[in-house]
């Protein structure tokens, strides 16, 4: 915030004045400062001179004149302020304008500064007039103009000095403090820039000065106006604002770092046989973070780096470059060469800071240009000396002020509900380390250096924050799987803290007692934060006002009665802590036990809305009434708070209104969600997924903080940079646009990677996220149910059903290599066919592919002797069941060889054999002396199941159980090939005289299962695959399609690149999408009911998260994730239903029960395990954090 900011009065601004004359100009003062803020500084401007016509005239200045002075000082000093805006890029535009803007200022500031001659911020205005007025006009007047802006900024910095002097004994807020350091920096600037234009230019062009001016004398004037620069964190007198040391010159201090620098590499140097040197840090050393502002800032100022090309953007090379434009090569390697030395001083893993890089971009890129464009440049290089380039006369060679750390630092420390403010810690006798902000990169945010270089660079600065620092740490002896990943170079960790807890032998544990003793909970938002008591009752507490606003609706007839008892026991005079309050405050373990109201199909919603309810810093964010502070009615792309304002009121129902109600319905919201999004309108079946991402896409951009989102190119991936800083500068230039609770907790970013198959040109972009759909990967192995009907030729058996798992690319033949080797049945001897309504219709062939042969069902195999042998007969054999004019059916059908000499009976009393085990009365088997005679008639029949009739009597063709006939004698002609086709019927069982009706079909059905079927029974009849199987598939290569072809630049066409995805930056709250369901056209979508089996602690996603491997520095935090929310579907595509498991989570730690949601019912889950299940379709997952 610049000091014209912090400079608008508001402090004086008070609700009851004690001049009532004050109550006018007050309230124009307050109306100012809204149309201020709302840039509107015109109206503002108005208001405030209305304000100063309001104020009483001839005041006393003494006794309670002193307060209508401050409010017209306040008011002089806004209308300044605004007429400084206007002339500064507002609503004027001419020249003369601008004057007289300025001129007005200038006699506010001197009316205010007649009252209150010590007011350093209508000093800086009227400093800032005065320099505007002399770049708006020119010759004496001009010098005149500058020589009075110094003046005003000189006694401004002597009445800073002087506020700092008093607030080193005083120990001011540390607010306070800032802005007085802040206000110091920026009128020290402000000096600096009007000594430089006054001196070096003189007023007169700056070739005429060179020209008049000696090559002697200009030597030493030039080195007067660089010792006339004040430095931003000194007094005019040179002295460095914390009083205590001098500051040397720039040169002086880069020399003194270096040699720290050099000297402490030296100490660190292990020699090699290559006599390469390499920089080894001590273990324990000391290093120190830097805010990566002040470090490049420092480096501009001390000429740390050498530059390529001057401000104006010719070379430094002394003219090295001849008139052609090209580069010099030589020079450029030069510079190199000494930018890598001053780098390698610096601890490893540095990078060279963007400000030089882009300069020697610059360097090269005016090589490269045409003559035309490089005549161009040439001749515009003169006028832009001062404009935006990397090393112009502006503000680039600045001193960098305080260090100043606070952008690293964590604001909110209370992120998750906990005050770990200062208060707190020195109540409980602690004091908290400072903690960093997650997803800090080396390079962009930060630089870190030795001890002794950050003991030098505080000293002469100062710093205004405590100082971060972390030590070098031997990787031997803190063996953490996680940090093996990055090598033996791994030697300081930026989040030490978060490895302590997640590398933990019992992570849950250390959760679970992180608050300092007993803390009183908020009513409304239940975070420990409960400071303030409700005064009517004095049963509960709150964080705030805002909480106790939003509970008050549901606390209000408990507060009233509970106030009630209390008056009566003050007015009979007996002890108020034996007030009973059971039963009027709910009880914590209603909190969220509430279930929704089906209103039509909808448990899609119901079941997203239950599991987005537990996520805790969410809910807590919309009971606490703290995102009405962030909606957004301008949106064009939100739906204007509706959503945002429905979901709140819902989450209010749900855990404020826990004790008054069991169920409700959630119509405010699914109204406001059919009025912008309206195919969730109605009571058709809807996805859960994709309700909820609309959703959040709904909240996020209803609650985006940004109301006037800027046009903003994404950075592109240059080749040579780091990626971890390509994808900070992506993540920002996405915050441009983008701010809100839902994006700093949902959203992660994507490193999308496409190769050119032609040119292998390389592309990588980042996208944003704020769920994860993964795809079930495809199966290594399918898995066929194959039931085996041995011959059994000594003793009967009953058939056994395996299910084995063959390639999907696999042929029948490997299905049979399979059944040989589980069964001990050669594998010529087995026939595998497919059976249709109890009928063997169709024999597979060898070469016939598995996978098309598995959809159809079980696959039936036969032991039979060889298709090709020419002495056996091949007989397939069905059960029927006479039933009037239709025949009916039932049991497995039979396959069986038998040599072809065999006669009528023989084979008659072998298939009787067979089929006997199947033959039962209640339980009990049949006697071993019953014969098939009146029960079973055998008949021949062709191959489509129709009965061959008897040519003879021109009867249906059986056989006999007596007959001495051989099958090829019966058949005769009709026997054309190997296989014969029987049917037989069965007629009603006669048991010791008791007619038995029919026969039980399903007796004739009866297997035995083999291990590896009753395995996958276990299973659901699924193959179970992993969630990290899931991730790995999600990250693998692929080759796109020809819809989603990709455009390379360097062959300019389309082509089919080689695409990979993979997690770069991962959300507080993980919402994972198993993908279920496959819709490949309008005859063919079905659901994967494959079981994904997933954890409930402890999901470690750092394997398949992308990150550059650290020389030194390891700013990457573990990925641990616990679940506290699943979304169920049962059912197939396009029908079914959606149930919800959840449980509760805060500072304590993660709850133990989980409650299932089934629409408005809601129980408690017996064992936690059933969580795992194959109807999980969308999984919530939170980082497991220390705070």
């Amino acid at each position: 915030m610049s000091i014209q900011d912090l400079s608008k009065e508001k402090s004086t601004t008070v609700s009851k004045p004690s001049v009532p004359a004050l109550a006018e100009p007050l309230r124009y003062k307050n109306s100012g400062n809204r149309l201020f803020e709302m840039k509107n500084f015109a109206a503002a401007l108005a208001c405030y001179k209305r304000g100063l016509e309001e104020l009483p005239r001839d005041y006393d200045r003494s006794g309670s004149g002193e307060e209508v002075a401050g409010v017209e000082v306040a008011l002089r000093s806004n209308v300044a302020l605004s007429l400084l805006k206007l002339a500064n890029g507002g609503s004027v535009e001419s020249a003369d304008k601008k004057m007289h803007c300025c001129i007005e200022c200038e006699q506010e500031c001197t009316r205010a500064l007649a009252i209150d001659p010590s007011n350093t911020k209508v000093l800086f205005r009227r400093a800032q007039a005065y320099e505007l007025h002399a770049r708006l006009t020119g010759g004496r007047k001009k010098q005149e103009l500058m020589s009075m802006a110094q003046s005003d900024l000189k006694r401004c910095q002597e009445l800073l000095q002087e506020q700092l002097d008093r607030q080193k004994w005083s120990n001011p807020p540390e607010k306070e403090r800032k802005a007085t350091i802040s206000q110091m920096y920026e009128t020290t600037n402000l000096l600096k820039k009007i000594s430089q234009n006054s001196k070096v230019s003189g007023g007169s062009k700056p070739g005429d000065s060179e020209k008049s001016v000696p090559p002697s004398e200009r030597q030493s004037t030039q080195q007067k106006v660089q010792k006339s620069i004040v430095d931003p964190c000194t007094t005019a007198n040179g002295i460095v604002m914390n009083g205590y040391h001098s500051r040397p010159s720039p040169s002086h201090q880069r020399e003194v770092i270096l040699q720290l620098l050099a000297r402490k590499k030296n100490n660190g140097l292990e020699s090699h046989h290559d006599e390469v040197q390499i920089f080894r840090p001590l273990v324990n050393e000391a290093f120190f973070l830097l805010n990566m502002n002040w470090w490049e800032q420092w480096c501009r100022h001390v000429d740390f780096f050498k530059f390529y090309t001057q401000g104006d953007g010719t070379s430094c090379n002394n003219g090295r470059d001849d008139d052609s434009g090209m580069v010099d090569a030589g020079y450029v390697a030069e510079v190199d060469h000494y930018n890598k030395r001053m780098l390698a001083l610096l601890p490893p893993g540095a990078t060279i800071p963007p400000y030089i890089e882009k300069d020697r971009k610059e360097k090269i890129g005016v090589g490269e240009k045409d003559e035309k464009r490089r005549g161009s440049l040439s001749s515009s290089s003169s006028d832009s000396s001062n404009g935006d380039s990397v090393r112009g006369n502006g503000d680039a060679n600045y001193s960098p002020g305080v260090i100043d750390n606070s952008s690293l630092l964590i604001e909110d420390k209370s992120r998750w509900g906990y005050d770990f403010s200062g208060e707190s810690d020195d109540r409980h006798g602690t004091h908290h380390q400072p903690l960093l902000r997650r997803h800090l990169v080396r390079g962009y945010h930060f630089e870190i250096i030795p001890r002794e270089a950050y003991a030098a660079l505080r000293t002469w600065y100062g710093e205004a924050f405590p100082q971060i620092c972390r030590r070098a740490l031997d990787p031997s002896k803190r063996p953490w799987a996680n940090i093996d990943n990055y090598g033996p170079s791994v030697w300081l960790l930026l989040y030490p803290e978060y490895w302590d807890i997640i590398n933990k032998s019992e992570p849950f544990e250390a959760e679970r007692h992180r608050l300092p003793g007993k803390v009183s909970r908020c009513g409304a938002c239940r975070s420990p934060n409960g400071r303030f008591i409700c005064k009517r009752c004095s049963s509960i507490r709150y964080c705030n006002k805002n909480c106790q606003m939003s509970h008050w609706q549901y606390h209000k007839s408990a507060c009233q009665l509970l106030n009630k008892r209390r008056e009566e026991k003050l007015s009979s005079g007996e002890d108020l802590r034996g007030l009973d309050d059971a039963g009027l405050i709910p009880d914590d373990s209603l909190w969220g036990r509430v279930g929704l109201n089906n209103l039509g199909n909808t448990c899609f919603m119901s079941s997203a809305l239950q599991c987005m309810s537990h996520v805790l810093p969410l809910t807590r964010y919309f009971l606490s009434n703290k995102f009405e502070r962030d909606i957004n009615l301008n949106n064009i792309l939100g739906t204007g708070g509706k959503v945002a304002r429905a979901y709140g009121a819902l989450l209010r129902d749900i855990w404020m209104g826990a004790h008054q109600h069991r169920s409700l319905s959630p119509n405010t919201l699914k109204r406001a969600i059919e009025l912008f999004a309206p195919r969730f309108s109605g009571v058709s079946q809807q996805d859960s997924a994709e309700f909820l991402a609309y959703l959040l896409d709904a909240l996020h951009e209803d609650l985006n903080r940004i109301r006037n989102p800027p046009y903003v190119e994404m950075p592109g991936v240059e080749k040579g940079k780091k990626l971890s800083i390509c994808g900070a500068e992506a993540w920002d230039a996405m915050s441009l646009r983008n701010s809100s609770f839902i994006f700093d907790n949902f959203y992660g970013l994507y490193k999308s990677t496409c190769v050119c198959p032609q040119c292998e040109e390389v592309s990588v972009t980042f996208e944003t996220f704020n769920h994860i759909t993964l795809e079930i990967p495809r199966q290594l192995s399918i898995d066929v149910v194959v039931v085996l009907v041995k011959a059994c030729d000594e003793s009967p058996c009953l058939p056994i059903r395996y299910c084995l798992q063959v390639h999907p690319n696999g042929v029948m033949k490997d299905l049979k290599a399979k059944l040989s080797q589980l069964s001990g049945v050669h594998l010529s001897k087995l026939t595998l066919c497919n059976v249709h309504n109890h009928f063997i219709n169709k024999i597979f062939n060898d070469n016939e592919f598995v996978s098309v042969v598995a959809t159809r069902g079980i696959v039936f195999a036969y032991e039979t002797a060889p298709h090709d042998d020419p002495t056996q007969v091949h007989v397939v054999a069905s059960h029927n069941f006479p039933n009037g004019n239709d025949d009916t059916r039932f049991g497995i059908p039979f396959l069986m060889s038998f040599d072809a000499s065999l006669t009528c009976a023989t084979i008659s009393n072998i298939i009787w054999e067979r089929v006997k085990p199947f033959l039962k009365v209640g339980r009990t088997r049949l006697p071993e002396n019953f014969t098939l005679e009146n029960v079973l008639d055998i008949r021949v029949v062709g191959a489509n199941g129709k009965a061959i009739i008897n040519r003879d009597d021109l009867e249906p063709l059986s056989v006999a159980p007596t007959g001495k006939n051989t099958f090829i004698e019966i058949l005769g002609d009709e026997c054309k090939s190997s296989f014969i086709f029987l049917l037989l019927e069965w007629s009603s069982l006669t048991v010791d005289n008791a007619d038995l009706s029919r026969i039980n079909y399903n007796n004739f059905e009866s297997v035995t299962d083999h291990s590896t079927f009753s395995l996958f029974q276990q299973n659901n009849g699924t193959k179970a695959v992993t969630l990290d199987e899931c991730f790995t598939s999600f990250t693998q290569p692929e080759r796109l399609d020809d819809d989603n072809m990709w455009y390379c630049t360097h062959c300019k066409e389309h082509v089919r690149a080689m695409k990979t995805v993979c997690l770069w930056r991962l959300p507080n709250i993980l919402v994972v999408h198993l993908k279920r369901f496959e819709y490949r056209n309008s005859f063919n979508r079905e659901k994967i009911g494959v079981l994904v089996d997933f954890p409930l602690e402890g999901l470690d996603l750092g394997k398949h998260a992308a990150s550059e491997s650290p020389d030194f520095v390891v700013d990457v935090t573990p990925a641990v994730y616990d679940l506290f929310g699943v979304t169920n579907h049962y059912g197939r595509m396009g029908f079914g239903h959606y149930t919800a498991y959840a449980r509760r989570w805060d500072e304590s730690g993660v709850e133990d029960t989980w409650i299932e949601f089934d629409d408005e019912n809601v129980s408690p889950l017996d064992t936690p395990s059933n969580v795992v299940s194959a109807a999980a379709y969308v999984l919530f997952y939170k980082k497991r954090d220390i705070i």
